[in-house]
């Protein structure tokens, strides 16, 4: 049994919320175990004066207090809603402005040529500012490289157990 069920299992004993059956495995760990017994013995004390303070009642009920409070909360939040409906106004919705003036640039097409204007001018900034040769283009290389040298290197280890191979088979002597 690990020490974190255990300390689990402490809290529920002093509870009164484990089986006959736990409480003994409880008891054999914390009888081999001097950490959990330390651990045990600080929260069955803790546990002991928690049980003799007195009772705390308040003076009164908290939600008597609380009621009137809420009473008053909804009063007056109907209140302004009756106010505000009073005060809607409708505003119609059209495509002239209110300032008299006519719009520019709300059509679609006049939309679509400042974003393709706007595209071209970034790509523009992209192209002229590209470097001349990529960085990460040598890493490409370097891998090709490391798979060649690695390629050469298993090649040459097969050659030479080969060879050490073929050297004890020639150097040995039949047995008589």
């Amino acid at each position: 049994m690990k020490c974190a069920e255990v300390m689990e299992w402490m809290h529920r004993y002093l509870d009164k919320d484990l089986s006959q059956d736990e409480i003994v495995e409880m008891f054999r760990h914390i009888d081999n175990c001097p950490s959990c017994a330390e651990v045990f013995e600080r929260l069955t004390l803790l546990s002991n004066e928690l049980e003799q303070l007195p009772d705390v009642k308040p003076p009164f009920s908290l939600v008597d207090s609380i009621l009137p409070q809420l009473a008053e909360l909804d009063r007056s939040s109907r209140e302004q809603s009756a106010v505000r409906s009073e005060e809607q106004v409708v505003v119609p919705f059209s495509r002239e402005s209110s300032r008299g003036k006519p719009s520019k640039g709300t059509s679609i097409a006049t939309r679509t040529g400042i974003g393709a204007i706007a595209a071209a001018v970034l790509l523009g900034i992209a192209i002229f500012n590209m470097p001349d040769k990529m960085p990460g283009a040598e890493v490409e290389q370097r891998m090709q490289d490391s798979a060649k040298t690695a390629s050469d290197d298993t090649k040459d280890t097969a050659m030479e157990s080969q060879a050490s191979i073929t050297a004890n088979s020639d150097g040995a002597s039949p047995a008589a």
